[in-house]
């Protein structure tokens, strides 16, 4: 948190250097945003929980983009007219429609994860989008206040000078260099797709905690000493009570326990036919090849009363059956390994169990770490198709607000590349796509496509207004340049919040979403200026 703080006030001092006032503009307004998201958030009924809560740096640091697109654009006309009200009125034909192309594109962004199986998920999407609608509303609504009570109506601007602008020679030199930027993005789109296809999508129990917990450390010792760590309990109903001491059941459950015991990734098994063969070598006086289920009824019958009468002094009984003696346990403990081949191996010995089960005998795998590892994967199943929906849905979106499906792939294309890099990297570095960092894909793209959008809809703006493209490149450079590099520097400030975090997921999804930040800027400053000023030629 005190590096968010520290990169935030650097960018502020940095950007209104010229007007210093607007740095207070901008805090008294995050301060309103800050405190109105929680009472929000109570009108919906929905309740902060390991994803949602998530939401709070992140709206954070999105209202203070739109804060600093806002100012920065009353500053520069501010310090060019001198007057407040013209001011005022230059800054929201400049930015309220981009503005709202921008959080219109983040909150379909927030909206598509809708398509989740996940309830907290769908709450995620949710929350962030009545937060997107309130803090656009308080933006470009009471926040303009503040710009009348911080500023007079009219100054002597003579000696007022614009900060310097590196934009116009930075969009030629783009124009110019484009040929080599496309070989440059030949080569990223290689290695996009190389990391991509090294992309895990599976997760081990261990890793949702940090390598330096204990806990994790002693699961990890725990494992390689003792034979694994991934407890599960198959299940197998005789459907009678007392019916585990049938001679019947006794010899399908051992042949279970058998074939459990023959896969190499089952490092032990313990059931109730190990109990029953043990007494049983007991009763023979350890005699060789004595450990084995009894052979006869009679004993059968013998040893399951003197377990019976005995079963208050064995309370690890109740792992191994249930007090009715109607359904056997058997443990299976197995190696930490990646959530695929642990969930394959439970329903490949679910499935052989019940297919070789005598009639009236259910056989079921569900404790233990399973659900988890289930409803991981199901996450994040239904967050691809939340990307997907993303995509399209912005799309089309900008096509129709743009009337133009040539701006809108172009926006999508350069957006797509950075997003495609937070996947890469997730490969390339070994991180897991889990339930958490598979809603960064869905995130970065609403949030990363905003630079994009204010610079297309001022370069389109120039174009209607009769500018060649190349001109109208300079004056988008010039205009927006500043903006979209303080905002990106604001928003990866705030994603600093997620780097100190104790849960790994969370540390991944904020150091992913700012490298797909700094990858959106790269990718509107240095690719657009060579495509759009080119336009026409």
């Amino acid at each position: 948190m005190p590096l968010a703080i520290v990169v935030l006030l650097v960018v502020l001092i940095v950007t209104f250097r010229n007007a210093p006032r607007l740095i207070i503009f901008v805090l008294a307004n995050q301060i309103m945003g800050v405190v109105l998201l929680p009472g929000l958030y109570q009108l919906t009924g929905l309740k902060l929980n390991i994803f949602t809560i998530l939401l709070v740096p992140l709206l954070t640091g999105i209202h203070l983009a739109m804060l600093v697109h806002v100012a920065t654009a009353f500053q520069r006309a501010w310090l060019q007219c001198g007057d407040r009200t013209e001011a005022i009125k230059i800054m929201w034909g400049e930015v309220v429609r981009a503005s709202g192309f921008s959080a219109l594109t983040t909150i379909i962004g927030l909206l598509a994860l809708l398509s989740s199986e996940v309830t907290q998920l769908r709450e995620f999407g949710v929350l962030g989008a009545v937060g997107m609608i309130m803090l656009f509303a308080l933006t470009f609504g009471p926040s303009m206040a503040w710009l009348v009570v911080l500023f007079g109506g009219k100054i002597d601007n003579k000696d007022s000078q614009l900060p310097s602008s590196w934009g116009e020679s930075w969009a030629v030199r783009m124009r110019k260099a484009y040929e080599p930027l496309l070989i440059l993005v030949f080569f990223v789109v290689v290695i996009v797709l190389a990391g991509i296809s090294q992309v895990r999508t599976d997760v081990r129990a261990s890793e949702f905690l940090n390598r330096q917990s204990p806990t994790r450390q002693m699961i990890e010792k725990m494992d390689e000493a003792y034979g694994g760590i991934n407890i599960v309990q198959l299940e197998v109903d005789s459907g009678l009570t007392n019916g585990l001491n049938n001679p019947t059941f006794l010899k399908y459950l051992q042949s279970v326990h058998d074939a459990a015991e023959a896969e190499k990734d089952v490092t032990a098994v313990y059931s109730y036919t190990q109990l029953m063969s043990a007494i049983n070598e007991v009763w023979e006086g350890g005699k060789p090849g004595s450990f084995q289920l009894p052979n006869n009824p009679i004993k059968s019958a013998l040893f399951s009363g003197i377990v019976n009468s005995q079963k208050a002094q064995l309370p690890f009984l109740t792992m191994l059956c249930d007090t009715n003696f109607q359904t056997a346990q058997l443990t299976l403990r197995t190696r930490d390994m990646s959530s695929d081949s642990y969930l394959s191996l439970l329903e490949r010995l679910e499935k052989e169990a019940q297919s070789a089960a005598p009639e009236g005998v259910q056989v079921s795998a569900q404790s233990g770490i399973r659900g988890i590892l289930e409803a991981d994967r199901r996450i994040v199943r239904s967050q691809q198709r939340s990307v997907l929906w993303t995509v399209g849905l912005i799309g089309l979106v900008l096509a129709l607000l743009w009337r133009s499906v040539d701006l809108a792939l172009l926006a999508l294309a350069v957006n797509l590349l950075p997003v495609g890099l937070i996947i890469a990297m997730q490969g390339l570095i070994g991180v897991p796509l889990n339930s958490i960092t598979i809603m960064v894909a869905a995130v970065a793209l609403g949030i990363a496509v905003d630079d994009t959008i204010h610079f297309i809809t001022h370069w389109r703006d120039q174009i209607n207004e009769g500018s060649s493209p190349l001109v109208a490149v300079c004056s988008a450079m010039r205009v927006k340049g500043r903006p979209i590099m303080a905002t990106t520097a604001v928003l990866v400030g705030m994603m600093a919040v997620f780097w100190v975090s104790v849960f790994p997921p969370v540390v991944h999804f904020g150091l992913l979403l700012s490298v797909g930040l700094i990858g959106a800027l790269t990718a509107a400053l240095v690719l657009l200026p060579a495509w759009l000023g080119r336009q026409g030629e």
